[in-house]
């Protein structure tokens, strides 16, 4: 079989490759995306002035073994693409797992910031004590999260004059 791993004893054929894919369309089918972990610096933004923001996977998202039938999958989740809305028509793109960017809000206001996450995964096949991969998994996971921004306006006042 081309493409497939297929091991057994004697006569018997385990195509591991197709036991392995199914496993990982259920487990993606049926798994709610994590959050990242995000961190607004500061807390309350002022208008005219970067505001530092940070988002990555929480650091105590590990792989997850399943599986069935004999063959066991271990699966890694990693956000591939992260959407920014930032709540005042402004919008930005970052492909990497962990974002490290800035914001610049125009105006004051209650506003409410939104990333859309797409996760990818990668998975590894153990059959009898053998593990091949890692292996990208197709299909992904999408998951949204909001945080609520508050932008205080900023007034420049010349204190003193030299």
């Amino acid at each position: 079989m081309v493409g497939v791993y297929c091991i057994g004893g004697g006569n018997r054929i385990v195509p591991i490759g197709d036991i392995a894919r199914a496993d990982v369309e259920r487990y993606l089918k049926d798994v709610k995306p994590p959050s990242l972990d995000i961190t607004f610096d500061p807390g309350t933004s002022l208008s005219g002035l970067a505001t530092r923001v940070r988002a990555r996977p929480d650091r105590r998202l590990r792989a997850v073994p399943f599986g069935g039938q004999g063959v066991t999958e271990t699966i890694k989740l990693a956000p591939v693409r992260q959407v920014w809305r930032w709540g005042d028509g402004q919008t930005a793109t970052f492909t990497a797992a962990t974002v490290r960017t800035t914001h610049t809000y125009v105006r004051g206001g209650h506003l409410t910031a939104t990333v859309t996450t797409t996760w990818g995964a990668t998975y590894t096949i153990t059959y009898q004590g053998l593990t091949l991969g890692p292996y990208d998994a197709t299909g992904q996971l999408t998951g949204q999260q909001s945080r609520p921004v508050t932008v205080v306006t900023s007034t420049p006042v010349l204190i003193s004059h030299g």
